[in-house]
């Protein structure tokens, strides 16, 4: 039997020092302002509010497309738990920052999934 990196008792000793901060995930349905234009309305996605992470810079943020390769990944966020759920359409909010995801990584233990960001100014 091959042995997890990360067992769930080991995870919920370390979340309240490893993942000190708390994090929303939000997504956007479109509606229209006064004007008739579109524009994002931002809500908290069910299941995916107030959950144990932790904010941390990024070494490169290299982003590929088929045509080209840019950078714009400033952070990444380490939350704890599986959420195949979470997409790239969706932000996440923590400590009043928000971050769009620019790629969700769920690690092959299931016990953590890891966002890559960038900072909303």
């Amino acid at each position: 039997m091959a042995s997890r990196l990360f067992h769930p008792r080991m995870m919920a000793a370390l979340e309240p020092n490893f993942l000190p901060q708390l994090c929303t995930i939000q997504s956007s349905t479109e509606v229209q302002d006064a004007a008739g234009q579109p524009q994002d309305s931002w809500a908290d996605a069910p299941g995916l509010v107030g959950l144990p992470c932790r904010v941390g810079g990024i070494s490169g943020g290299e982003r590929r497309t088929v045509s080209q390769k840019y950078l714009d990944a400033t952070h990444q966020i380490l939350i704890s738990g599986h959420y195949p759920a979470i997409v790239e359409k969706q932000r996440a909010v923590v400590d009043g920052q928000v971050y769009d995801i620019l790629l969700p990584v769920p690690t092959a233990e299931q016990a953590v999934t890891k966002l890559i960001v960038r900072l909303v100014r």
